[in-house]
């Protein structure tokens, strides 16, 4: 009887665990979420900077009270103009990342860095201004 009580308090701290996600716009193990227009209203994305695992994904979240932004790479993947919802893009190939909202221009603009391997922590910290060069 004692092995089945603890049979079950062990299952049932593993459901708990595995339960969902109480505050969704922190990072998961493969990406990390950036806040677009915050605070609310704002011409910024937050955090601007951040690095993920290769395959690693990122979301951005808009918080930008009414105001259109978008996220626009160099390579031409967009978000499209939005006044919220989200916009999520994969990373498969390890490299910096420039972006930007082509709406509000290069004071609104931000950097994805991602690690050569599969499996590292994402994190807000990260590299410079890669990725081929400054917008016009």
């Amino acid at each position: 009887m004692r092995n089945l009580r603890a049979l079950a308090a062990t299952a049932a701290l593993v459901a708990l665990g595995c339960s969902g996600d109480d505050n969704p716009s922190q990072p998961n193990s493969d990406g990390t979420t950036v806040q677009v227009g915050t605070p609310a209203g704002g011409l910024s994305f937050s955090p601007s900077t951040i690095t993920v695992p290769l395959n690693g994904t990122v979301t951005w979240n808009w918080n930008s009270g009414g105001t259109t932004h978008n996220v626009t790479f160099q390579d031409a993947s967009t978000s499209g103009d939005k006044a919220s919802g989200s916009f999520q893009k994969t990373f498969p190939t390890a490299g910096t990342f420039s972006y930007l909202c082509t709406i509000h221009g290069p004071s609104m603009s931000g950097t994805v860095t991602v690690s050569g391997s599969a499996g590292q922590n994402g994190g807000n910290s990260g590299g410079g201004n890669g990725g081929g060069g400054a917008y016009p």
